[in-house]
């Protein structure tokens, strides 16, 4: 058993592995039961681990904050790409110049948010309030809004290739200039 384990080969294979399963997970997200938000003491210590990481220029790439309450933090610049936001309080957040591409942020609260110089592309925000949300100009390529509240959200100049809205409640949406 340890020569297994310490073969390269196995390891190489198991990250392959896990990688496939995380994106598969990304891209499905939707299609599985909602995660529920996690308690206030645990949400008050990923508040504190995003706010120095945030603040140290660290990246929280793939980190898994599902469920956590992050509404009305500084999140200006944070690096979020791949990190797993499902279910996650956004509301209020400053989220100016966040990279979140691939992320997963099905059902996270993200009303109101101004995402224009956000890093979305490939992101996943299924089942998602984006009510009055501003994507204004912002690459949504391959982004997923399945099922998500898009109510008076401004989508004007936003690149929106292979962008999946199945579902989703588009109502008094400003598109203009906007491609696919």
């Amino acid at each position: 058993l340890r020569k297994q384990l310490d073969d390269p080969a196995l390891d190489a294979r198991l990250r392959d592995l896990e990688t496939f399963v995380r994106d598969s997970y990304r891209k499905h997200v939707q299609l599985q039961g909602k995660a529920l938000p996690i308690d206030s003491d645990a949400s008050q210590i990923l508040r504190a681990l995003v706010t120095a990481r945030v603040e140290s220029g660290e990246s929280l790439a793939d980190v898994d904050l599902t469920g956590a309450d992050l509404s009305g933090l500084d999140l200006r610049g944070a690096k979020l790409a791949r990190a797993f936001l499902e279910s996650a309080n956004l509301t209020g957040a400053n989220l100016e110049g966040a990279d979140l591409g691939f992320a997963v942020l099905a059902r996270t609260r993200l009303a109101g948010a101004d995402l224009r110089t956000c890093k979305l592309a490939g992101a996943n925000f299924s089942e998602a309030d984006l009510t009055g949300t501003n994507l204004g100009g912002v690459d949504l390529s391959g982004a997923y809004f399945v099922r998500a509240d898009l109510t008076r959200p401004i989508l004007a100049g936003a690149k929106l290739d292979r962008v999946d809205f199945g579902g989703a409640i588009i109502r008094r949406t400003a598109l203009t200039g906007s491609t696919a």
